[in-house]
């Protein structure tokens, strides 16, 4: 299914932008 491929798609993006400004500082999106 399609909805579900992008729904892992943005979870992944979301956690590689977490992590990335986790790296900079410790700041809560």
């Amino acid at each position: 299914m399609k909805t579900q491929f992008i729904l892992l798609f943005v979870t992944f993006f979301i956690i590689i932008s977490v992590a990335l400004k986790g790296e900079k500082q410790d700041q809560i999106i």
